[in-house]
């Protein structure tokens, strides 16, 4: 093994270690492997997966407890969000018209004002049967439900935020908070109609992690001397 601790030369002979040197190398092992436990880091991470929809919902986390030790980081990540389920468009005219382009997009609200706030994008919802840009042709009078195939609205990879620079705010006994919405929309086109999307669900899974060097153990009380 490297780093001199043990090794054996080309004539693979193991090298002799005199007692006193050797009670020296144990003393500076133990030392060695103290000051790495020390320094070891903990994490705190909160895990929570809401059901979101047009009316919005509230994340509440616990915020970081001194008590536990120094605290280095926070990372706020929106892990994943998911949209799926229906929505219908009734025809109120009796001529046919035309739906395209259902979409939904996420965002998700900081109500510390610590910068976790996320806007997203508009996504193009797949759905069964196919609206996309060239639409569905809906008859006159008619209604149709739409299924949407699971889609996420947050592309690829994960959000993530580092709160790093807000310790005071995410420390204490209290909660913090973070509101998320979603706004699904689809275009109709050569007449008007009744859309109901309010059945559209999205699953967002949000984490917030506190990345914390724990509080030394308490030294323990010297025993008294015995009595003479």
């Amino acid at each position: 093994m490297q780093n001199g601790l043990w090794y054996t030369n080309q004539k693979r002979q193991h090298a002799k270690i005199k007692p006193q040197k050797m009670k020296k190398l144990f003393t500076l092992l133990a030392t060695a492997f103290l000051a790495v436990g020390s320094s070891r880091a903990d994490v705190v991470t909160q895990d929570l997966t809401q059901t979101v929809d047009g009316n919005g919902v509230t994340y509440t986390f616990n915020q970081f407890d001194s008590n536990l030790g120094t605290l280095n980081s926070i990372t706020f990540t929106i892990v994943s969000s998911i949209d799926s389920s229906i929505f219908s468009v009734a025809n109120n005219n009796s001529t046919s018209l035309s739906v395209k382009n259902p979409k939904d997009y996420l965002t998700v609200y900081d109500n510390q004002g610590s910068g976790a706030d996320y806007n997203g994008a508009n996504v193009i919802l797949v759905t069964t049967p196919a609206t996309g840009t060239v639409g569905y042709t809906l008859a006159g009078n008619a209604s149709q439900n739409f299924t949407v195939t699971p889609k996420s609205l947050i592309g690829a990879t994960a959000v993530i935020t580092d709160l790093s620079g807000y310790a005071d705010i995410y420390t204490g006994t209290g909660n913090v908070t973070f509101d998320a919405i979603i706004a699904p929309n689809v275009t109709i086109s050569g007449g008007s109609a009744t859309i109901d999307m309010s059945t559209i669900y999205n699953d967002t899974h949000i984490s917030l992690v506190y990345d914390y060097t724990p509080a030394p153990s308490p030294s323990p009380s010297p025993s008294p001397s015995p009595s003479p």
